[in-house]
């Protein structure tokens, strides 16, 4: 496995009494780590929750702080309570949630396949400013399903060369446009801006993305989402303007 190169720390609480002694000795413990899209390391507060709960709020949040400062030590990029800890610390208890993101290019195909039913047979206007992030993968999810592509960007020249691999590949050459030419077709990709848009409905215009933390339940979008930790093997879930869930993949 490649090495990460974010590093979490995730604080919980003891499930087990331990005696006073022990907790004077050593009130942080490293309880384990792991590796996913990023180093996990998970400190454990020798306190259970039960017992925490019955200490004055002011000095609950001592022990939290020497928490963070072990798991500092350890070289964390982002530190985060799990959601017990959370709720002995009488945070704001949002809703755990991963974090959202605009369409990356990279998945756009799988945002194309999940709505492929109501693009199928329609005129899609494809947007990519330079072409970069225009791949045959994303070509290829695009072009079994529709009747019409017009192709907007700057690179005409390059539009127009894989206009005719489509015409070759797929029987029918799509339309070459200027980057800011107004349109009217049913289906929108920009993959500039990371959305997709259906007839007159709001776009889907972004993904929430999870990194797993196996059993650990975290807020993520509170904690880490400043964080650039590498998500490409996070399967997301589409999100339409409103943020209204649309589906999972």
């Amino acid at each position: 496995m490649a090495e990460s190169v974010i590093r979490i720390g995730i604080l919980t609480v003891r499930q087990e009494k331990t005696g006073f002694w022990k907790k004077l000795q050593s009130p942080v413990l490293l309880k384990e780590e792991f590796v996913t899209q990023a180093e996990i390391k998970v400190a454990e507060l020798v306190w259970t929750a039960e017992e925490l709960l019955r200490l004055p709020l002011g000095f609950r949040r001592l022990i939290y702080e020497r928490g963070k400062r072990f798991l500092s030590r350890l070289h964390c990029d982002g530190i985060a309570p799990d959601g017990e800890t959370t709720q002995m610390l009488s945070l704001n208890e949002e809703e755990n949630g991963g974090i959202i993101l605009p369409i990356t290019p990279q998945v756009m195909k799988l945002c194309v396949f999940s709505f492929r039913e109501r693009i199928k047979g329609k005129k899609v206007c494809l947007k990519s400013r330079t072409l970069t992030e225009m791949d045959e993968p994303v070509v290829d999810a695009i072009c079994p399903w529709v009747e019409a592509l017009v192709i907007c960007t700057e690179e005409k020249t390059k539009a127009q060369e894989l206009a005719d691999r489509i015409c070759n590949d797929y029987g029918f050459e799509p339309q070459v446009r200027g980057y800011d030419a107004i349109l009217t077709t049913p289906i929108l990709i920009d993959l500039d801006g990371g959305s997709l848009k259906i007839g007159d409905e709001n776009p889907i215009d972004g993904m929430e993305v999870f990194l797993d933390l196996q059993e650990y339940q975290v807020n993520q979008r509170l904690f880490f989402q400043d964080l650039e930790i590498p998500w490409a093997d996070s399967p997301p879930t589409f999100w339409m303007q409103g943020k209204k869930r649309l589906t999972r993949r």
